[in-house]
């Protein structure tokens, strides 16, 4: 009875997953249907495997104890050594997966075995300038993980010879020389550690830095001429504490001393509480950005109205009085106070864009060499962001000057030469005009 039951029940739901099912005929070498549609397969109407994925809803909760492993990504390098490699990445989304254990690929029913690659290998890198909690993480982490993390030093003739000629903290004499620095101490050892690997798995995150913002889950590296894998690369600094919590993974406990980038202790500094990884508020930013956008692409015939109502009647009893006997509020007062509530959205929006843009190893190296925030704000940013700010100040001034509705609704729309700001005026596109011969 209780076998019977169990079949029925099992059946019933293998008919629903059936019926659920979506079928696309795709191929990994060719790439036919994955991205675009195949030529091919002229018989098949449906969608693409990558437009189908985005259109997928994914629940919190997975109401399947089944390992279910979803397509996301399309790995393909381009390069000599793998020509024609075709790879597929995502992310789990239900069920528990451990070596020894056989999957299914549907819809082809390929069967494979998950095993550990006993080749791969965890390492590290050790610059002789790291904070004490650091290799405190690392033997946690060894003791927790049943693990042996390789440790890779600079070379000690480089180090030597750099100390020799510059001194022992020659990052705070120049940028140069901190880069020097990092090149012998990081970047070197780095690069003797990739030697011979086929693929790298690292940590970095997007939200961590602006010029990570383009980095995708798998990518080619130039640098060291293999696959380089992001598998956090879309994470952000919640989740990223949701899992360290959740699974009691071992952390740097300088983080919760005001640490989140950590890195070589002369570098390395503490923010203030608030202050993001990059000296930006991003819970602000969270509500700021959205509220901008909103109001830099609102229609100017919206701010008239809005000047209509509230601010013609304000100039008219409380402002008009204090100067003159009368006035009926449409002034050129008016029409300037719309025209800043309509120009500073989408200035101050270009301006946080080229600010965002400048790159943080320029403020690093500010602040590594001593200078306060003001000096690095002073000196490097609005110095490096000069250009672009003067830029969106042309364009600012170019919408402002060719604007009309909004103005005329409020400004009086009479054709004079104002003698006040309290006098009512006519707006400039409608004056221009061509002469007639």
């Amino acid at each position: 009875m209780t076998a019977s039951r169990f079949s029925k029940t099992s059946w019933r739901r293998w008919r629903l997953l059936a019926r659920a099912a979506v079928f696309i005929p795709i191929s990994a070498k060719d790439g036919d249907n994955v991205v675009n549609k195949s030529d091919k397969t002229p018989w098949y109407e449906g969608p693409t495997l990558l437009n189908y994925l985005e259109t997928v809803p994914v629940g919190h909760k997975t109401v399947s104890d089944f390992f279910r492993f979803p397509v996301q990504y399309v790995i393909r390098p381009i390069s000599s050594q793998f020509p024609d490699y075709r790879g597929y990445a995502g992310r789990v989304s239900g069920g528990i997966i451990r070596p020894g254990d056989k999957i299914r690929v549907l819809p082809s029913g390929t069967e494979s075995t998950v095993k550990t690659d006993k080749s791969a290998r965890i390492f590290t890198h050790d610059t002789g300038r790291l904070f004490p909690e650091i290799y405190q993480l690392i033997d946690k982490t060894n003791m927790t993980y049943g693990i042996n993390q390789e440790v890779f030093f600079p070379n000690y003739e480089a180090v030597q010879q750099m100390v020799k000629e510059e001194g022992i903290n020659l990052f705070y004499n120049s940028i140069e020389s901190r880069h020097r620095c990092c090149q012998v101490r990081k970047l070197e050892p780095l690069k003797r550690a990739m030697q011979g690997l086929d693929v790298w798995i690292c940590g970095l995150r997007k939200q961590q830095s602006v010029t990570r913002k383009d980095m995708q889950v798998v990518e080619w590296d130039d640098i060291h001429n293999l696959i380089k894998v992001n598998p956090l690369i879309n994470w952000s600094e919640e989740d990223v504490e949701l899992y360290v919590k959740k699974h009691h993974v071992p952390y740097n406990k300088l983080q919760d001393k005001g640490y989140p980038s950590i890195d070589c202790q002369p570098c390395t500094r503490a923010i203030k509480p608030g202050e993001d990884i990059r000296a930006g508020n991003r819970s602000i930013r969270k509500y700021v950005y959205p509220l901008l956008d909103i109001l830099a692409g609102l229609p100017s015939v919206i701010y008239g109205v809005w000047g209509s109502l509230l601010i013609v009647p304000w100039v008219s009893k409380h402002v008009a009085p204090l100067f003159v006997e009368f006035s009926s509020g449409y002034t050129v007062l008016a029409g300037g106070i719309v025209l800043s509530v309509m120009i500073i959205p989408l200035l101050v929006s270009l301006f946080m864009e080229i600010f965002d843009n400048i790159s943080t190893d320029l403020r690093e190296a500010s602040l590594s060499l001593g200078a306060t925030q003001w000096q690095t704000i002073k000196h490097v940013v609005l110095r490096k962001a000069r250009p672009g700010m003067i830029a969106a100040v042309v364009l600012a001034l170019s919408r402002t000057l060719g604007e009309t509705i909004a103005v005329l609704m409020v400004c009086g729309n009479l054709a004079i030469v104002p003698g006040s700001v309290l006098d009512a005026c006519y707006s400039i596109p409608p004056t221009v005009w061509e002469p007639r011969g």
